[in-house]
């Protein structure tokens, strides 16, 4: 049914519906390495022996001069290191000392004060459900209940979950201690998800009965705006979605407290973090026959475009507790940055007319943007976003190590931009606004959860 006011492009409804430590006084005679042939096991026994030999003495103030035979041997005895040490490592435990690492390679140890590590990512951004944006109807549906959301036959084709796929990003870190005993460093780290774009195209030549679904504030009812239908309209629609995130920061890392395996450390500095997303519909249709002064031939652009970022600027303190478990590290590091967050939003919409013979006219407004929602739109507010990331440190060789572990981030009172699309309209254009000035801005927001997996290698020298 064509509406009242002669605009048979838009269609209404209107009938309802640690560390270990040796125990050696003494200089050991050299002793073939007794655990394998292999590299890996070389290299096993060679880290073990370093590791004993650097470490500071359980229960001892910490120092950077290297503790005394007479020392260690008052605090340890020879079990007790036997039993901090893998079987196979235990039997040689006195041997250590006389042990080098295999063809010259110098081993990994405590005394290393640089590190850089590099790792890939695999995060989603969890967010509200987007709004019903196309629908489709079966052939011989009318064209008053084409598209209508609540019949039975109309379907909708753009996911309430579109624009969070699991998106791949990278993580780059530097980080320095200022002492040989580890007990303050400084780190800075970068996290982001560059901007990856979803895309849904849909035509007429695949689907003849194409619209988008509104909700008609004059009637109070559910109501459809066709982009194609037999014999009136073909066209095709393209609905996009893109989204970005970024963490930056820079940390100092500071000793707390540390056990014969465990240590932990305070984290604490400024971090700035950035969340952008973008939604776009764009449409174009073009009159199969004529509809009173609307000529054959005419074709109709609609864009709606809506832009939502936000900018993170504050502090982060947080702890990390590391434990070491053989050959591996597994580290738990949970935190929490408070600061200012501001958030903006961009509405942005078009209409092109372009009739032939007669050129092209262009105004201001789409279908859900508006006259009375277009604009920029900007708020400043408090926020705190509580992460935590779980990893397992591997040693692999020499001064390498393989990371793997889970990131979590949960950003509080954030603006995503499909949350400002209000599909409710007092008019279609290009009608001039009237009743209640519908579609409005709502200036919604959020709770978004960003997480995923990560993995990738350290290297320290």
């Amino acid at each position: 049914m064509i509406t009242s006011r002669f605009n048979p492009y838009f269609l209404r409804r209107n009938d309802g519906v640690g560390s270990t430590q040796k125990e050696n006084g003494k200089p050991a005679p050299t002793y073939p390495l007794a655990i394998g042939n292999s590299l890996v096991s070389n290299l096993t026994a060679c880290l073990f022996a370093i590791l004993i030999l650097v470490s500071p003495v359980h229960g001892q103030q910490k120092t950077r001069n290297k503790p005394n035979a007479d020392a260690i041997n008052a605090s340890y005895s020879s079990a007790q290191i036997d039993n901090d040490l893998p079987a196979p490592l235990a039997q040689h435990s006195h041997d250590f000392e006389c042990m080098q690492p295999p063809d010259g390679i110098a081993s990994y140890s405590q005394s290393s004060l640089l590190w850089v590590d590099a790792e890939y990512l695999l995060w989603s951004i969890s967010h509200k459900s987007s709004p019903e944006l196309i629908t489709a109807s079966p052939l011989g549906t009318s064209p008053n209940n084409a598209g209508v959301l609540g019949f039975p036959n109309t379907r909708s084709l753009v996911d309430s979950d579109f624009g969070n796929s699991m998106q791949s990003g990278f993580k780059i870190g530097v980080g320095r201690w200022f002492d040989s005993s580890h007990e303050l460093g400084f780190e800075i780290d970068y996290m982001g998800l560059p901007s990856q774009v979803e895309r849904n195209r849909f035509t007429s030549d695949q689907l003849p009965i194409l619209a988008r679904p509104v909700f008609d504030s004059a009637t109070g009812q559910e109501a459809a705006s066709l982009i194609a239908y037999p014999n009136i309209l073909s066209g095709n629609v393209t609905v996009s979605a893109a989204a970005e995130q970024q963490f930056v920061s820079g940390l100092f890392r500071e000793r707390w407290m540390r056990g014969p395996k465990s240590q932990i450390d305070v984290l604490f500095g400024p971090q700035y973090a950035g969340l952008h997303n973008t939604i776009s519909i764009d449409q174009v249709s073009q009159y199969l026959t004529g509809q009173g002064p609307i000529l054959v031939g005419t074709t109709k652009q609609i864009s709606d475009h809506f832009q939502a970022r936000n900018q993170f600027y504050g502090g982060l303190m947080g702890i990390e507790y590391r434990e070491r478990i053989g050959l591996s590290v597994l580290s738990v590091r949970p935190g929490v940055a408070f600061g200012m967050n501001e958030a903006k939003v961009n509405i942005r919409g078009s209409t092109t007319n372009t009739v032939p013979n007669a050129g092209s006219a262009e105004f201001e407004g789409g279908l859900l943007a508006q006259t009375t929602n277009v604009g920029t739109y900007s708020d400043r507010k408090l926020v705190a976003i509580p992460e935590l990331t779980v990893r397992l440190q591997t040693q692999l060789y020499t001064n390498w190590q393989f990371n793997v572990g889970y990131n979590l981030h949960y950003w509080s009172n954030a603006v995503r931009s499909e949350s400002q699309i209000d599909r409710h309209l007092s008019q279609f254009p290009p009608e001039t606004p009237t009743g209640d000035q519908h579609p409005s801005f709502p200036f919604q927001k959020e709770a978004v959860l960003i997480h995923g997996l990560q993995t990738g290698l350290v290297f320290r020298f």
